[in-house]
């Protein structure tokens, strides 16, 4: 069964599966690193600020790595828990805007006040890992 990590960035509850995960950085050591990551620089991506909040983000943080093997820090505002899933539990996108369903790709619906979480998408990863370099360079 897949295991994800549940984090929030802005407003949003979020689900990324853990085999994508190389790390997770405590607030007070990502202040600490910067967007450094073993001694290497890495481009960072806020986002919360992506997702229309403050821009607060650096909270916490968590090196991700895309398809390409290179690697990415996510900004986030609160690092929760690992979930073991099916896949059969997520559900698809109800209508959203372009820029935000290009992020995701599935919704686990919550029993708690029918809140729900939404699962990043890989291919976000990907997408925002060459656009940080990019800017970077």
């Amino acid at each position: 069964m897949p295991s994800y990590l549940a984090f929030r960035a802005a407003r949003h509850r979020l689900l990324i599966d853990v085999r994508y995960i190389r790390e997770v950085i405590p607030a007070d050591r990502l202040v600490a690193a910067g967007r450094n990551w073993r001694g290497k620089p890495v481009p960072a991506l806020d986002l919360s600020r992506l997702l229309g909040g403050g821009g607060d983000g650096g909270r916490g943080g968590l090196v991700v790595e895309g398809a390409d093997g290179g690697a990415l820090i996510l900004e986030v505002d609160e690092i929760g828990k690992i979930h073991h899933l099916d896949r059969r539990a997520f559900r698809p996108l109800p209508p959203l805007p372009r820029a935000a369903a290009a992020l995701f790709d599935g919704l686990l619906v919550g029993g708690g006040g029918g809140t729900g979480m939404l699962r990043l998408r890989r291919r976000a990863l990907d997408a925002g890992l060459s656009r940080e370099r990019r800017e970077g360079e």
